[in-house]
């Protein structure tokens, strides 16, 4: 199964989420997981690589590499998640249509009216996509919230209200922007491996990964 972190806007928090779920699902799942990175920060595959973890690590950032190798390489491990990049329009274009009726594009969106909007070009591929005889799951998350800021509740009821019209699902969990996960890459580490100070954070990004596999 693919499990693709997709917005075509830069800081969403496609890194950060990609990381966190490669390592839920091989550490605490005990799945066979590995990592495509097609963003060319190439930010998810130093994080992974420098949590020493036995999770292949793998960059593909020309399409036509990545037509020829995704179906191959996904049947090596249970769940192969892709780090999609900003801004690549034929990359983009590239990995969704890689992606079969089992498989899962997450969007993150931030909650911001910007971010709302620029989450719309992402929907229309989606659809055109879908309109080709492509077939996959799609929902949306609300990333980077702010408990204190109304914005954030209403970036999550923005994002269901928009379920019916899109057939797009919408998340419930929110991945909120806390001091422990912008600190995780500078430590090397995820929110789990943080001890005591990083409890909350550990609960939320449970949350979030059980719901992601119930979709």
């Amino acid at each position: 199964m693919i499990i693709a972190l997709f917005n075509a806007k830069g800081g969403s928090g496609k890194s950060t989420i990609s990381v966190h779920l490669s390592y839920y699902l091989s550490q605490i799942q005990s799945d066979s997981v590995q990592l495509i990175d097609s963003d060319p920060m190439r930010i998810s595959s130093f994080w992974l690589s420098q949590l020493k973890l036995d999770i292949p690590i793998i960059q593909l950032t020309d399409p036509d590499n990545l037509l020829e190798q995704v179906p191959v390489l996904r049947e090596q491990t249970k769940y192969t998640i892709i780090d999609c990049p900003a801004n690549a329009s034929e990359l983009n274009r590239a990995i969704v249509f890689t992606l079969n009726p089992e498989d899962l594009l997450l969007i993150p969106v931030k909650p911001t009216s910007v971010d709302k909007v620029a989450s719309n070009p992402t929907i229309r591929l989606i659809k055109q996509a879908q309109l080709n005889g492509k077939n996959f799951r799609a929902a949306t998350f609300v990333s980077m919230g702010h408990r204190s800021r109304a914005v954030t509740q209403e970036t999550v009821a923005y994002l269901q209200s928009k379920q019916a019209e899109t057939g797009i699902k919408a998340l419930y969990s929110v991945i909120y922007d806390k001091a422990c996960i912008a600190d995780a890459l500078d430590q090397t580490a995820v929110v789990w491996q943080m001890g005591k100070r990083a409890k909350a954070e550990q609960k939320e990004l449970k949350q979030f990964c059980q719901e992601v596999l119930k979709i």
